[in-house]
């Protein structure tokens, strides 16, 4: 499918205004489309699909911990990924509009290469925070970012399935630490997404991925079981990441889904800092129930946002 853009050219060298039009022709869903889903797979490949393993560097810190430094420190410098690439989010987006994408991005490779360098060397919490946290975040902030509206330029239909397709690189790059479900559920939620309506299935498999955790992940007892749980949660889980790219574009329009999606980033960062800090303090090491209480907790924060998705399909 192609597109046509036109630009207008409105001087001439005898100070005569003169209106000429220029159509370009920009192939929409064709090889370009499908290489720049290549280039925000590999993007995510090495930025995300690398933090979200951070549980495996959170289970070396507890076991080898910095002498004086409580354990919630450890989950508050693994959020900071998360929260810091969001904060960053309005300067991005004003870099990207004032400049090419390719700007912000060279400075997120720069940051995001010194903080990984850098983060081995930290002998205290704070350079921790700073390292692995702050810089690796904010380094991810300016090379993710700027990907998340590329996406939806390109392709008219079938937008939700090539935003799959970039979010499943968690389950790729994480293969001997993560959950692989990850990797197909990615492209399948996106291919589901496309067919019955964007905000409508976010909706259920957000609903659905809260039912999961007390039906499959509560009444685990097993290694088996919780493997069960990764394959059955993992396909779901990630659906936000999937969605909110479509959902914004239909909501607001290509022109203003920037926007919208720095606004969306910022209203995460508080939770993305303090979720794993939470998680650390409801668990219960005493307890034969050790995760009942962050189960709860997580299952009832899906299940809300899934209903409060179906209240944004009634008002749309």
């Amino acid at each position: 499918m192609r597109g046509r853009r036109s630009f207008r050219d409105r001087e001439a060298p005898t100070g005569v205004v003169v209106e000429t039009i220029t159509a370009v022709d920009i192939v929409l869903d064709g090889g370009c489309s499908w290489a720049c889903v290549l280039a925000c797979f590999l993007v995510n490949f090495f930025t995300w699909g690398i933090v979200s393993s951070y549980g495996v560097f959170l289970a070396y810190y507890l076991n080898n911990a910095i002498p004086d430094d409580l354990d919630f420190k450890y989950g508050i410098s693994g959020n900071l990924d998360f929260s810091a690439a969001m904060l960053v989010a309005p300067l991005v987006t004003i870099l990207v509009g004032l400049y090419v994408i390719h700007i912000p991005m060279l400075i997120g490779i720069v940051l995001l290469t010194t903080g990984l360098v850098a983060a081995p060397f930290a002998q205290r919490i704070w350079e921790l925070f700073l390292t692995q946290g702050a810089l690796v975040g904010s380094g991810i902030g300016c090379t993710y970012i700027p990907t998340m509206s590329i996406l939806a330029q390109w392709f008219r239909k079938r937008r939700s399935l090539v935003y799959g397709i970039s979010a499943s690189e968690m389950g790729v790059v994480g293969l001997p630490f993560f959950i692989q479900g990850k990797i197909l559920g990615g492209p399948f939620i996106g291919i589901l997404s496309d067919l019955f309506g964007h905000i409508e299935f976010a909706g259920i498999l957000t609903f659905i991925c809260g039912l999961t955790i007390f039906a499959v992940w509560m009444p685990v007892t097993s290694y088996a079981a919780c493997i069960l749980f990764a394959f059955v949660n993992g396909p779901v889980f990630g659906v936000y990441w999937v969605t909110v790219g479509p959902i914004s574009a239909e909501l607001v329009g290509l022109v203003k889904q920037p926007r919208l999606l720095s606004l969306n980033w910022m209203t995460i960062v508080l939770p993305l800092t303090f979720t794993e800090v939470i998680g650390l303090y409801l668990r219960r090491h005493t307890s034969q129930y050790e995760f009942l209480y962050l189960q709860v907790y997580a299952g009832t924060a899906y299940i809300v946002a899934g209903l409060l998705m179906v209240e944004l399909r009634r008002v749309h």
